[in-house]
C-alpha cells in the first residue's frame, strides 16, 4: 500500500507549517536508529534550534501572557440610599360635584368686590397695563373734596379705604362650564375706571363680545390732559349697548363767564354741555339711541353726568354769585334741556 501523504491546503487558515500525521516508519529511506543515535541528548539540553524544528513540524506553542498588575482599587463609594416610594397621586377635587348654591358662593368670593371693581392704568415699557386696585389707589389727583370723600361709591355699602386686590378672574378660564356659570357674576358688577387712559386700555383688551355683558360703568376723572382720548374711548364703547348706567363723575367742561349764573342762564349752560358732550362721546350716543329703536328715551335712562357740569361756576371777579340757590329742581330741569338739545343735534347730524 502506497504511503498516504497529506498535501497542504490551498488556502491555509493559519500562517504556520502544515502538520502531517504520517507515521515516521512509513516514510521510505528514513533510518530512525541512525537519526536517534546521532542526536541523542538529555531532555533538559534541548536547543533552541530543535524547538524551532518542532514548531515547524507540529505548530507553534502558545505563549502565556503575563497578567497585568491590578491598579489599587479606589475606596468604595457610599452606598446610595434606597429610593423613596412616590407619594400616591392626589385625585382632583370634584368642584362641579358641589351643589350650585355652594359654587355660586365661591364665585362671589373670588370674582366680586363689595366696593366695585376699581381699575387704574400702570405704565409699561410699550403700553399701559390695567390693574384692579382699591378705591384709595383709584382716587384722582384733584383738589376737589368729592374725590377725597369717594363720593362716587354707594354710601349704603361698607367702605374700606385701602385693601389689597383679591379678585381671581383667571377662574373664568378654567373650563367652559365654569365660564358659563361665573361670567355674568363678574361682568355685571359695577366697574369704576380711574380716567380716560385707563378706560381706553381696559376696553381695548376685553373686546366687543365682553362689553355686551357689562351693566354699570363709572368714569371717575376726566383730566384736561386726556381730552384727546374722548372719541377713541367711546368709539370702543359702542359695543356696550346693554349698559344700564354710564356715569361721568368728574366735571368735563368749564362754563363761560358770559353765561348768567342765575336761573336765566340754566338753559344756555345745558345746551352748551349738550354740544360739548356730543363732540366728545358721539359714537357711543348714536349706538345707544339705535339700540332697539330706544332713541333719546333710552339715552336718558343710561347716561348720567355730574351736576357740576350744569351748575353755575363759582363766584369770581368775572362771574358774580348766583342770585338763586342751586336746587334739585334746577338740576332736573337742566338735564331735560340737555337731552332735548342732544336729540336735536343727533337729528340734524344725520340729515
Amino acid at each position: 500500500m502506497a504511503p498516504v501523504i497529506s498535501t497542504p491546503a490551498r488556502y491555509p487558515k493559519r500562517k504556520r507549517a502544515t502538520v502531517t500525521y504520517v507515521e515516521p516508519g512509513q516514510i521510505e529511506g528514513l533510518d530512525l536508529d541512525e537519526f536517534v543515535s546521532d542526536n541523542k541528548v538529555d531532555g533538559d539540553d534541548v536547543s533552541d534550534t530543535e524547538n524551532d524544528d518542532d514548531d515547524e513540524e507540529f505548530g507553534s506553542q502558545k505563549k502565556k501572557q503575563k497578567k497585568k498588575a491590578r491598579k489599587p482599587s479606589s475606596p468604595k463609594a457610599a452606598p446610595t440610599p434606597p429610593k423613596k416610594k412616590a407619594a400616591p397621586r392626589e385625585k382632583p377635587f370634584r368642584f362641579m360635584a358641589l351643589p350650585p348654591e355652594l359654587r355660586n358662593q365661591i364665585y362671589q368670593l373670588a370674582l366680586t368686590d363689595p366696593n366695585g371693581v376699581h381699575l387704574r392704568s400702570v405704565k409699561g415699557c410699550f403700553h399701559n397695563a390695567v390693574r384692579h386696585v382699591s378705591p384709595e389707589s383709584c382716587m384722582a389727583g384733584s383738589h376737589k373734596v368729592k374725590f377725597y370723600h369717594h363720593a362716587w361709591l354707594d354710601p349704603k355699602l361698607p367702605f374700606v379705604a385701602h385693601y389689597p386686590a383679591k379678585l381671581v378672574p383667571n377662574l373664568l378660564a378654567t373650563c367652559k362650564t365654569v365660564n358659563a356659570e361665573a361670567t355674568a357674576i363678574f361682568w355685571t358688577q359695577p366697574f369704576y375706571v380711574a380716567d380716560l387712559a385707563t378706560m381706553h386700555a381696559f376696553l381695548y383688551r376685553i373686546g366687543p363680545a365682553t362689553m355686551t355683558l357689562m351693566r354699570d360703568v363709572t368714569l371717575i376723572a376726566w383730566p384736561r390732559t386726556q381730552h384727546c382720548l374722548g372719541i377713541p374711548v367711546f368709539n370702543l364703547l359702542r359695543a356696550a349697548t346693554n349698559l344700564e348706567s354710564l356715569t361721568v363723575f368728574d366735571q368735563i367742561f368749564a362754563h363761560s363767564w358770559r353765561i348768567p349764573s342765575g336761573e336765566a342762564g340754566d338753559s344756555d349752560r345745558a345746551k352748551y354741555v349738550a354740544k360739548k358732550l356730543y363732540r366728545e362721546i358721539f359714537p357711543w350716543i348714536e349706538a345707544v339711541m339705535r339700540k332697539d329703536g330706544g332713541g333719546i328715551e333710552r339715552l336718558e335712562k343710561v347716561l348720567r353726568i355730574n351736576e357740576d357740569n350744569l351748575k353755575p361756576p363759582p363766584p369770581s371777579i368775572y362771574a358774580p354769585p348766583s342770585p338763586e340757590p342751586w336746587t334739585a329742581e334746577r338740576w332736573v330741569k337742566c338735564e331735560e334741556i340737555m337731552f332735548q338739545e342732544l336729540a336735536r343735534i343727533v337729528e340734524c347730524d344725520h340729515k
